[in-house]
């Protein structure tokens, strides 16, 4: 999750998502995390504007 936060922040250097390429490509794990996150991120996204919660990220 804080992997998400900082990528979608605006601030995330590259650097950053070099780091987050790494750290996804280091264990299949960290892969399936990564992408069940932006699974979630996404269904978020689809909601009505009146129900999604304001974008922070």
């Amino acid at each position: 999750m804080a992997w998400m936060v900082q990528l979608r922040s605006g601030e995330a250097s590259a650097a950053d998502h070099a780091a987050f390429d790494a750290w996804r490509r280091a264990d299949p794990r960290h892969e399936a995390a990564a992408t069940r996150m932006e699974r979630a991120l996404g269904r978020l996204n689809e909601l009505p504007q009146g129900l999604a919660p304001r974008q922070a990220m």
